[in-house]
């Protein structure tokens, strides 16, 4: 299954987006990120699920010269096939 990530917000503020679902299948989700760690030339950030949820991606590592001071981000996951 081909997965396209595409980085859709560095949020400023607290609250996490709400995640997309069309149907069932869940061909478009948004996934919610905080800040977990910071390395020498990237940030580590760990999935917020939703509650009741597994985690879906995990952690994800943005270069800092992207990620900047944000704490929280989030990215768009969507089923090509």
């Amino acid at each position: 299954m081909y997965l396209l990530l595409n980085m859709i917000a560095i949020l400023i503020e607290q609250k996490p987006l709400p995640s997309i679902n069309k149907g069932s299948e869940m061909s478009n989700v948004i996934v919610n990120f905080e800040f977990e760690k910071e390395t020498k030339n990237s940030v580590r950030y760990k999935e917020v699920p939703e509650e009741g949820k597994a985690p879906i991606v995990g952690s994800i590592y943005v270069q800092k010269w992207f990620a900047g001071s944000s704490k929280n981000i989030a990215i768009s996951i969507d089923k090509k096939d």
